[in-house]
């Protein structure tokens, strides 16, 4: 009967001991089956993402519109669709590569553009509805703010009458302060997502050549 006692809690703690580690092995592959899936699963993201993607970037701009600041450009919004469809923080989490990097920052520069093309359209319009006698005011200062040559200006806004009042009142309005301020923003958010996207395509460029070597 001793001998049995003497025995049992030097069995008792192997067999503990034992399930520990069988318990910690088979937490260990779960785990790793689970990350591999998850890889898999960014893999096949990237797979569905990535040329759809470089299609939209690469289409050209026919027609450019001066009538709105926003909307972003069509172009940029199913850029912004595709990205944001990806669950592009998982995959980065997961799977982080210079084409997930890219992805995030033009998609950081995408919402930034979004963000301040609404703040500059609200300030156009904000200043029209104080300081405008013509309801056209707004509509030029914003076709100039979105760069439109002047044979556009001449033939959109064509009526010798109201001309001169609506270049008057577009001139002051581009020359407030608070305007100013929102379309220099905008522009600064152009301007990042131009540079974000040329990256982007080049990475985009790499990343099927080097699926097409590797078929």
């Amino acid at each position: 009967m001793l001998s049995n006692w003497s025995s049992f809690v030097p069995d008792l703690i192997v067999g503990a001991v034992t399930g520990s580690l069988v318990a910690l092995a088979l937490y260990i592959f779960e785990r790793r089956a689970a990350t591999e899936r998850r890889k898999a699963e960014a893999r096949a993201v990237s797979r569905r993402l990535v040329h759809p993607l470089l299609m939209v970037l690469q289409r050209p701009r026919l027609l450019e519109d001066y009538t709105s600041i926003v909307p972003i450009p069509k172009k940029s919004k199913r850029a912004l669709e595709l990205i944001e469809n990806a669950d592009l923080d998982l995959w980065h989490e997961i799977a982080a590569s210079d084409l997930t990097a890219n992805l995030w920052r033009f998609r950081s520069a995408l919402w930034d553009l979004e963000t301040d093309a609404e703040n500059l359209h609200d300030a156009v319009r904000r200043w029209s509805a104080i300081h405008s006698q013509n309801s056209d005011t707004a509509n030029y200062a914003t076709a100039k703010l979105l760069g439109a040559p002047r044979q556009y200006l001449e033939e959109n806004f064509a009526d010798p009458a109201t001309r001169p009042i609506i270049e008057g009142e577009a001139k002051r309005l581009l020359g407030s302060k608070f305007v100013k301020k929102h379309a220099a923003a905008y522009r600064r958010a152009r301007g990042r997502v131009e540079r974000a996207q040329e990256s982007l395509v080049q990475v985009l460029i790499i990343e099927i050549r080097a699926r097409h070597s590797d078929a």
